[in-house]
């Protein structure tokens, strides 16, 4: 049993160790609040800020460079791919232009916008090698938001869908951080907000939908905020008779001609011609998925992100483009990811 007067000197003793331990408690809570440092005076938008819902390309990070933008464990994009100049590491794969080699400590940071406060999820799209699950924090202004677990997809070129749970994505432009803290060895190909509304808006149809074969014209100007033209038929030739297809959303599409199994398609397409026609300020000017035989003859894509993309595996081949212009198109005037 202690005696009062050891029993004071123990408390006396134990009073600033139990001050020391209360402020490290105090210290570790208020770590745990403390937002991450976000250098906005430094960051800019790449191209610029990317709304809400909507879907980003991962290496489409902010312009600002290490420390600002990103933070990356090496200077070089061992990559190569698309932005060589920054120290983001970022390939071009079999299927698709993805950032690569991310170590634990990484992180990528986009500025994108909302009109008004909303539920949405994330989803990533990456891919996963390992048998282990991975766990990438994104954060909002510097304020850690929640986590989406990258679950093993069997390689470095087999891509899934990852989801976050539900959060409301402020209005105005806010920085999204995507921390890769205690993860290593993933590909992420693009990310996006989906809206958690109560109801799923119904997929819109085309402007104009083409599944039959044979000549098939434009009367008009066309203006798209999802998709201009469709073709989904074989042998046909889509003459735009000198008209515009105009986008008024970033991802809309001038022309998609597809192969490839959807709402409208379900098969491969030979012998598409189209010409005669102007396409601009949209996602893709034209896609051609899982095409073969098309042929392009004055057609003019300009201020899109892409111009032509290609894409649809093996199929997509023997194609022909001649007397036509590529220009002011963000990304890339002709985007073959697959044989063409």
């Amino acid at each position: 049993m202690l005696n009062s007067a050891n029993h004071r000197g123990l408390k006396k003793s134990l009073a600033p160790a139990a001050a020391l331990l209360l402020a490290l408690l105090l210290l570790a809570v208020g770590a745990q609040a403390v937002p991450e440092a976000v250098d906005s005076a430094g960051l800019t938008p790449y191209p610029g800020p990317y709304p809400v819902p909507g879907y980003v390309q991962a290496e489409d990070f902010d312009l600002g460079g290490e420390g600002v933008a990103y933070h990356d464990l090496e200077p070089a994009n061992l990559g190569g791919a698309y932005r060589p100049a920054e120290g983001v590491d970022i390939e071009t794969g079999q299927y698709v232009t993805n950032v690569g080699w991310i170590r634990s400590g990484e992180w990528l940071s986009y500025t994108l916008t909302a009109t008004e406060p909303q539920p949405v999820y994330l989803l990533l799209s990456a891919a996963n090698p390992d048998a282990t699950t991975k766990r990438v924090t994104y954060s909002l202004n510097g304020t850690i938001a929640g986590t989406v677990d990258v679950h093993p997809t069997g390689g470095f070129e087999q891509y899934n869908g990852h989801i976050s749970t539900p959060f409301t994505f402020p209005a105005g432009e806010t920085v999204l951080r995507l921390s890769f803290d205690g993860v290593g060895r993933i590909n992420l190909d693009t990310f996006g907000l989906e809206s958690m509304g109560p109801t799923p808006a119904p997929t819109p149809a085309p402007e104009v939908l083409i599944d039959t074969p044979g000549l098939h014209t434009l009367d008009r100007d066309l203006t798209t905020g999802w998709l201009g033209v469709m073709i989904n038929s074989s042998d046909v030739v889509l003459d735009g008779m000198g008209h515009t297809i105009e986008g008024t959303k970033a991802n809309s599409t001038g022309v998609y001609a597809s192969g490839t199994p959807s709402l409208w398609s379900s098969g491969v397409l030979t012998n598409v011609t189209i010409r005669n026609l102007t396409v601009r300020d949209c996602g893709a000017g034209i896609t051609l998925g899982g095409v073969s035989g098309a042929v392009l003859e004055d057609v003019v894509a300009e201020r899109n992100v892409v111009g032509l993309e290609i894409s649809g595996g093996g199929t997509t081949n023997d194609h022909l483009v001649r007397d036509s212009v590529f220009r002011e198109n963000s990304r890339v005037g002709i985007s073959a990811g697959y044989p063409a």
